[in-house]
């Protein structure tokens, strides 16, 4: 498989448009770049993050990109007078076994919704393996969070009751309680601390998604999604947060499920795992959970699963 984005310039621009996203990673860059450095810029897209390294002093830069925009990147290194800075690598990362140098410094943004859906972290853990020794990694860490939530109100794509062309259409509303959605809402949708589910060390492997998750109601809670975001810790000043009241490219992932009220002095038990797929960098995605009254016992319960989206079962 060749991983990389197959997306048109208009979602590079996208990423490009980002303001938190560019901020944080021009920041990180001149912090961790010094003149000499070598780079390695890991799914390098548009060359964005090529070019800042080389601006920031580096002596040389490799682009690693498998996506046809990798003929886009010297084009751009030589109208903005660094093309004797970057070199560009047409290849799969996970492939790479050698480059003309060791790197300084392992530089990515091969995050996607939920950090996850790229499913670019065992080609990173390849890519790690070429660095000098010392060498560091840009994020250096990224971990994801969970938070119950008051949000599908906020989200028209959960809203089938309206009829389509005079046909009753509300049956689909069954599909899209299946689905993870991507959101940018404000923080005050959330409605208890957010825990971290995963933390992934950037040029590792992944780690598992299958985690459970406790949140204690003392004053009672009504929720209907559980939000999911990441923060990406670029360097020891940087961390690009994409959580609840962080609008980017990225958003949050929205989980919804049907309302369910906690009662005071009760609990919410979550369950969150995500599956990977062996062709495609998005993993299906299942949660479930239960309200427990304040004995314990458990008096509601919700189960949701991308891969039942369309099972017969859900429309009868």
């Amino acid at each position: 498989m060749v991983r990389g984005h197959f997306a048109s310039i208009h979602y590079h621009r996208r990423m490009l448009e980002d303001s938190a996203r560019m901020d944080a990673y021009q920041a990180a860059v001149e912090a961790l770049v010094s003149p000499g450095s070598v780079v390695l810029d890991v799914g390098a897209g548009s060359g964005i993050l090529s070019l800042l390294a080389a601006r920031a002093g580096a002596r040389r830069v490799y682009a690693v990109e498998s996506a046809p925009i990798a003929h886009l990147i010297q084009p751009l290194a030589f109208a903005n007078g660094l093309a004797d800075r970057v070199e560009v690598i047409h290849a799969d990362a996970a492939t790479l076994t050698h480059l003309p140098e060791p790197p300084d410094l392992l530089l990515t943004e091969c995050m996607g919704t939920f950090a996850l859906s790229d499913g670019m972290f065992d080609a990173l853990a390849a890519c790690r393996a070429l660095l000098a020794p010392g060498g560091r990694c840009c994020p250096a860490r990224i971990d994801l969070y969970l938070a119950p939530a008051v949000a599908s109100a906020l989200l028209p794509a959960l809203d089938w009751s309206e009829p389509v062309a005079g046909f009753d259409m509300s049956l689909a509303w069954r599909s899209a309680m299946q689905d993870l959605f991507v959101v940018n809402l404000p923080a005050g949708v959330t409605r208890a601390p957010a825990q971290r589910v995963l933390s992934v060390e950037v040029g590792r492997p992944a780690p598992p998604l299958d985690a459970t998750l406790r949140w204690e109601a003392p004053e009672g809670l009504a929720l209907d999604a559980l939000l999911g975001w990441f923060d990406a810790h670029l360097s020891p000043e940087v961390t690009l947060h994409t959580g609840p009241g962080h609008t980017t490219h990225w958003g949050q992932a929205l989980f919804p499920f049907e309302p369910v009220v906690v009662p005071p002095g009760g609990a919410l038990e979550v369950h969150l795992r995500a599956t990977p797929l062996p062709d495609r960098g998005h993993p299906l995605y299942a949660w479930s959970g239960a309200v427990l009254d304040p004995d314990g016992q458990v008096i509601d319960r919700f189960d949701h699963d991308q891969a039942r989206r369309f099972d017969p079962a859900l429309f009868r």
